[in-house]
């Protein structure tokens, strides 16, 4: 309890405000700005049909939803994302645990996330993510989630109180996310399946390297080394291959901001199709 507590202590409210011209006689646009009331900085511009849920109440509906589902909401995370235009509530679930194929214990835990957004673009959304021990890698697991999204309008408003049926929805997926990480294990990949890999991913050409920038092949290196890595812990296969594309968007790449880039930015659009085709294995 003193978790949610420091929890509700630092959570913030937003407040809609209609912006106007600085100059007299402009018009007026139907624009308004999505504040944070505690620090008085624009979260985000967005027409007069976006409604703000304030983060308490977002938090007090998932913790309800979470414990109807038999969920241990006292674990429960509270993320800022870009400056706070994006809030991440998450609460982890359950392990998943099997021997890799070099016969080491792997093991990751899935959280269920609870998302929204107050710059205009980010949609209120259910997910479950994976963060695996061994190399303190985190991803979202998109490949296999149920995902319930729906817009910040009044008319969706009402939504917010009724996302337990989607919880539950979320945390029904586990048994097929346990299953397909199981699976990618047994799937055995070879150098050529790699570079194949790599080539769908990053549209490097290695072949031709006189035609790639000196950044281009240092990020494909990069890459290649952190499967490398993760071969040697994991072993040379479908799920190895993936998670040295989670361990490069966590500890290798360049990031300002490593939660922003791995949650919402370019790692997670990276984590996202590296998923897409391990799954196609």
């Amino acid at each position: 309890m003193n978790n949610l507590e420091t929890i509700c202590e630092n959570i913030f409210d937003v407040q809609k405000v209609q912006l106007t011209p600085s100059i007299a006689g402009f018009e007026t646009p139907e624009s308004y700005g999505i504040y944070n009331t505690t620090t008085k900085k624009c979260l985000g511009v967005v027409g007069s049909q976006y409604t703000p849920t304030q983060p308490s109440e977002l938090m007090g509906n998932f913790i309800d939803c979470l414990g109807s589902n038999n969920v241990d909401f006292e674990k429960l995370s509270y993320k800022e994302l870009k400056g706070g235009s994006k809030v991440l509530f998450s609460s982890p679930y359950k392990t998943i645990s099997f021997k890799n194929m070099r016969g080491i214990e792997d093991e990751s835990i899935i959280n269920i996330n609870l998302q929204t957004g107050y710059d205009g673009l980010t949609k209120t959304s259910l997910f479950l993510s994976m963060y695996r021990m061994i190399c303190k890698n985190g991803m979202k697991a998109n490949a296999t989630e149920f995902t319930a999204s729906f817009k910040n309008t009044a008319g969706n408003k009402g939504k917010i109180t009724g996302i337990c049926a989607d919880v539950s929805k979320s945390l029904n997926m586990f048994d097929n996310l346990e299953e397909l990480v199981k699976h990618l294990n047994s799937v055995p990949v070879t150098q050529l399946a790699v570079k194949n890999f790599l080539y769908s991913l990053t549209d490097i050409n290695i072949d031709k390297k006189e035609e790639e920038s000196t950044r281009s092949l240092n990020i494909y290196n990069e890459l290649l080394h952190s499967i490398e890595i993760e071969f040697q812990r994991t072993g040379a296969s479908a799920w190895g291959l993936l998670n040295g594309v989670t361990y490069y968007t966590n500890h290798v790449a360049t990031a300002e901001n490593r939660q922003d880039y791995i949650l919402v930015d370019k790692g997670e659009t990276m984590n996202r199709k590296a998923q897409e085709l391990v799954n196609r294995m």
